[in-house]
């Protein structure tokens, strides 16, 4: 299970939104599915598969990562 906020809902379902990044420990498998859910509750509203994992700093995300995320800019 994934959770997201509201605002990531429609960018996940429409594909405008595939990145997410998580802080701490590394856990996702690359080919893993999970649910994803606004809380530990609620109903899921979409299944994604890990397709890559990777540690960086969130200071090196770049302008193309910025918008796979949902986002227009690194600036938000």
């Amino acid at each position: 299970m994934i959770l997201f906020k509201p605002e990531h809902v429609e960018p996940i379902l429409s594909g405008c939104k595939t990145q997410t990044r998580r802080l701490g420990k590394k856990r996702w498998k690359v080919g893993s599915v999970h649910q994803c859910r606004l809380n530990y509750r609620a109903e899921p509203f979409a299944c994604v598969r890990v397709t890559a994992v990777r540690r960086e700093r969130l200071d090196n995300i770049t302008e193309e990562d910025a918008r796979r995320e949902g986002y227009p800019s690194v600036a938000g």
